[in-house]
C-alpha cells in the first residue's frame, strides 16, 4: 500500500481506487462501530460517511491524521442520522448550562442521580471536562478557545475531577477501607456445584438480565454477585448492581445501573463504583456508556467513541436456544453455523441445596485470535443466570497470576483451540438469598 500522502493526492484527483485503499484498513472497525450504534441502519450511515469523506478529502491538511479525521466524520454523520431517521431527542444543551451528552430522567428515590452528579460542577468545569475527556481536545486548544491560561484549564480539570470523585464516593485504589458494600450475603467459599445433562422439552431463553451482571433489567432491580477463584475457590471480587432509573445517551433511551465493587488486591480492600448505561431491545442488550473514576481521573466512555466496541464489547444477544450452532463431542466444541444461537444442551445445575433446569450457553464473541476468552453460562427458562464460568486461551496474559492457580482446572476446546476454566461467578439468585 502506498503512503497516505500519495493516496490522498491520487484520491483528490478523482481516483476511487486510491480512496478505497485509504479507507480499507479502517473499514471493518468503522462498520462494526456504526452497526453497534445504529443497528440495521449502520450500512446506510457508512455510505453517507464515506461519501462525505470523499468530498471533504481536499480539506485534510495532515495525512497522518486520516483515521481520526475519518472517524470524526462518521461520528458526525451518525449524530445526523439519529436526528433524521430515529427522530429521538438528542441532548444539545449548551455545555455552559449542562454537561450535555447524558440526560438523566430518574424515577428512583434517594439515589445520587446523574443530574445531581453534574449539578456539583460549575459551568466552566463542565465545559473543560467534556472537551478534554470526551472530545479529546488538548489543554492548549481549550485554553485558546476559552481565552485563559493553560494553568487555569488544568485547575478546572483538577477541581472538576475531585468534585465528581467525592460525589461518586470513589476511594483511591489501594486504600484499606471498610467494605463498600454494606452487607456481603454470599459465602466466603464457593458451594458445591454439580452439573449433569438431562432430557427435557427444549426451551428458548429470553435473557431478562444485563449479561453477565445478574441484575434484572427493570428499575429497582438489584443483584449481589461475586467471583470465586481457584485453587481454593474462595470469594474474591464482590459486586452489588442496582438499576437506579431511566436515562438517555446521545438520545437513546436506556437504564442507569450502578455497580459497587469490593475487590481484594494485595491483602487490601479496594472500593470502586461505576455507572453503566444499558439499552435493552427485543433481541439484544447493549452498553451505551460507562462512567468511572480511577486514581482521581474521570473516565467517560460512550458508544460514539472510536474504539468503544473493542474495549466494551459488542451487543449481547437476549435470545438463546439450542438450534445447532455447535457440534459437541465430550469437551470438544466445533462451530458448525455461526448464525445460530450459542445454546449447547440442557442441564440440571445443583448449587449447594438449590437445583435449576438450565440451558447451557457459550458466548464466544471474545474467542478471537490466540489470546481469547470464552464464557460458559447456565440460564433458566425465566431468563436468569445461575452460573457464569470464564475460560481463557492458554496465551491470555492480561492478568499474569491467573495461570498457575488455574492450570489444573477443566479444559474446553473450541474449534481446536484450548481454553482453561479460570473462575466462577454466582449471585444471590443462584443461592436463593434475598437482598
Amino acid at each position: 500500500m502506498e503512503n497516505k500522502s500519495v493516496l490522498i493526492t491520487k484520491a483528490n484527483l478523482g481516483d476511487p481506487i486510491a480512496f478505497g485503499e485509504l479507507v480499507s484498513p479502517y473499514l471493518k472497525q468503522l462498520t462494526t462501530w456504526l452497526e453497534y450504534t445504529l443497528d440495521d441502519d449502520g450500512e446506510d450511515c457508512l455510505q453517507e460517511a464515506l461519501l462525505a469523506a470523499w468530498l471533504k478529502l481536499p480539506q485534510l491538511k495532515q495525512p497522518e491524521q486520516f483515521k481520526s479525521w475519518l472517524f470524526r466524520i462518521a461520528r458526525n454523520r451518525c449524530m445526523d442520522y439519529l436526528r433524521r431517521h430515529r427522530k429521538e431527542r438528542l441532548v444539545e444543551t449548551p455545555l455552559e448550562n449542562e454537561l450535555g451528552y447524558l440526560s438523566r430522567m430518574s424515577y428512583s428515590e434517594g439515589g445520587d442521580s446523574l443530574s445531581d452528579l453534574i449539578s456539583q460542577l460549575t459551568g466552566s468545569e463542565r465545559y473543560v471536562i467534556w472537551s478534554y475527556y470526551v472530545e479529546r481536545v488538548p489543554i492548549r486548544q481549550i485554553s485558546q478557545e476559552r481565552n485563559v491560561t493553560e494553568g487555569t484549564i488544568k485547575r478546572l480539570l483538577y477541581n472538576g475531577r475531585n468534585r465528581l470523585r467525592l460525589t461518586i464516593n470513589q476511594e483511591e485504589e489501594g486504600v484499606k477501607a471498610m467494605s463498600n458494600i454494606k452487607q456481603i450475603v454470599l459465602p466466603d467459599e464457593r458451594p458445591t456445584i454439580e452439573i449433569r445433562q438431562i432430557q427435557v422439552e427444549p426451551f428458548q431463553v429470553i435473557l431478562s438480565e444485563q449479561p453477565w451482571f445478574f441484575v434484572p433489567l427493570e428499575v429497582g432491580g438489584k443483584a449481589q454477585w461475586c467471583m470465586y477463584d481457584p485453587p481454593d475457590w474462595c470469594r474474591t471480587d464482590t459486586c452489588l448492581t442496582k438499576v437506579t432509573g431511566h436515562a438517555q445517551v446521545h438520545g437513546l433511551d436506556c437504564l442507569e445501573i450502578t455497580e459497587e465493587w469490593d475487590s481484594y488486591e494485595g491483602g487490601k480492600v479496594v472500593k470502586r463504583k461505576w455507572r453503566t448505561y444499558v439499552r435493552q431491545m427485543d433481541d439484544f442488550v447493549q452498553i451505551l456508556a460507562t462512567i468511572s473514576v480511577n486514581k482521581g481521573v474521570l473516565n467517560i466512555n460512550t458508544f460514539l467513541d472510536e474504539n468503544y466496541v473493542d474495549r466494551w464489547g459488542d451487543k449481547n444477544p437476549r435470545i438463546w436456544q439450542d438450534d445447532g450452532r455447535f457440534s459437541i463431542e465430550g469437551n470438544h466444541l466445533t462451530t458448525t453455523d455461526r448464525t445460530k444461537s450459542g445454546g449447547a444442551g440442557f442441564y440440571e445445575v445443583r448449587i449447594g441445596q438449590k437445583v435449576f433446569s438450565c440451558l447451557r450457553v457459550f458466548n464466544s464473541s471474545a474467542a478471537k485470535g490466540d489470546a481469547g476468552t470464552l464464557v460458559e453460562a447456565y440460564l433458566t427458562q425465566e431468563g436468569r443466570t445461575v452460573l457464569f464460568r470464564r475460560y481463557n486461551d492458554l496465551n491470555w496474559r492480561r492478568s499474569p497470576d491467573w495461570y498457575p492457580s488455574a492450570q489444573a482446572n477443566h479444559r474446553l476446546f473450541l474449534d481446536g483451540v484450548e481454553y482453561i476454566h479460570w473462575y466462577d461467578c454466582l449471585s444471590n439468585y443462584s443461592l436463593g438469598i434475598t437482598i
